[in-house]
């Protein structure tokens, strides 16, 4: 006898739920202002990327396996005129 579509649903949320448990992810929230969410973007497009969290993750963990100098270096607030960072 062939599942029901909410049967399948409920299945595929119970699988997704406890692989979420099982490697730790936690939601994560922040404002983003408009230059970070263009700069995003560009970042998405240019590296044929489809979600934030992905370049996200990736720039933390690249950024976390540099030396102590150079994450200091990118992780410097940039100096701007304005409000443009």
């Amino acid at each position: 006898m062939a599942k029901s579509a909410a049967k399948r649903k409920a299945e595929q949320l119970q699988r997704e739920k406890e692989h979420r448990e099982a490697v730790g992810a936690q939601l994560f929230q922040m404002d983003m202002f408009r230059r970070t969410r263009e700069h995003l973007d560009k970042l998405k497009s240019d590296h044929g990327f489809e979600e934030d969290g992905e370049v996200v993750t990736l720039l933390i963990h690249n950024i976390a396996n540099c030396d102590m100098s150079r994450q200091k270096e990118l992780l410097a607030v940039p100096q701007h005129k304005g409000n443009q960072l």
